[in-house]
């Protein structure tokens, strides 16, 4: 599938658009204009030049993409700005938003004045400062006008990424799914650190010691369900082990949640084969009595 943006402008340039644009520019995409929302400066640092920023008023349009890389709320005012200009209709590229929840919603001011449209959401995490390697083997949630999706699908493979197409009507699955992931293992972790700070004497140390432990669990989720990639007490029924880890615990809200949490873990097993129902009933009376 052959790509045909050669030049992007951007609208917000944090640590997702940064990203997205070493990705372009790496692929012989020229990165044109930048609007930023405040301007110390009239250019910025990239790759190893200065970069011409602007407001958005005066944002270059006559390129083949627009990048509107800003906050979900922001999004629909810079829409409205760029469908306001006068030269909105003479130039009409590709623009997309990297929103996860929005679909195209928000984009049809531009919509109407012809532009192809897509909600283009990298489901990946980013950092400031990093570059394209985010983007390699990673899915996109792509919801396009029909004369968007190519270019759209073809953008995102030329980074190195796969295109997920998601309906306008499911875009609310998909964000939901990626918040899981994304918002409630740094919970976990966070708790994780909490007991082991218990005998660490920082809770950098204690970080640092688990993070191998989680790497460890995502490569074994690269290649197996996530029951079968299941470790420890509910898969073993170790009772006793539970009983140990509450006894001494005192963080209601953290207890309340484990029990949750291996009530859940239960189902799962004992749905995928890993406990037999014989095995599932003794949890269930067991974590039924439980003291939170």
């Amino acid at each position: 599938m052959s790509i045909d943006i050669k030049k992007a402008s951007f609208v917000g340039f944090g640590a997702v658009g940064y990203s997205l644009a070493v990705a372009l520019h790496e692929q012989g995409i020229e990165i044109c204009d930048v609007a930023v929302r405040t301007q110390n400066d009239s250019k910025i640092s990239f790759a190893d030049k200065k970069l011409k920023t602007s407001d958005i008023t005066h944002l270059l349009l006559n390129v083949d993409l627009v990048v509107i890389a800003v906050p979900d709320g922001a999004i629909s005012e810079v829409v409205g700005a760029l469908a306001d200009r006068e030269d909105a209709e003479e130039h009409q590229p590709l623009v997309i938003h990297l929103s996860g929840r929005l679909g195209l919603q928000p984009l049809q001011a531009l919509m109407s004045k012809g532009w192809k449209a897509a909600a283009w959401h990298p489901l990946q995490s980013f950092v400031k400062g990093a570059g394209a390697e985010r983007f390699q083997e990673i899915s996109v949630g792509i919801t396009a006008t029909q004369k968007a999706l190519d270019s759209a699908k073809a953008l995102a493979l030329q980074i190195g990424a796969r295109p997920l197409l998601v309906e306008e009507g499911q875009r609310s699955a998909y964000h939901h799914a990626a918040v899981l992931i994304s918002n409630f293992i740094p919970l976990l972790t966070s708790l994780a650190i909490e007991r082991l700070h218990e005998i660490t004497p920082t809770r950098e140390v204690a970080q640092q010691a688990l993070l191998p432990l989680l790497r460890g669990m995502v490569d074994n989720l690269s290649n197996n369900s996530p029951a079968k990639a299941m470790t420890g007490p509910v898969v073993r029924c170790d009772f006793d082990a539970i009983t140990d880890h509450l006894k001494d615990w005192h963080n209601p809200r953290g207890r309340e949640l484990y029990i949750q949490l291996l009530r859940a873990s239960v189902e799962l097993a004992a749905r995928e084969g890993r406990l037999t129902n014989n095995d599932a009933e003794e949890w269930k009376h067991f974590l039924e009595g439980v003291n939170w």
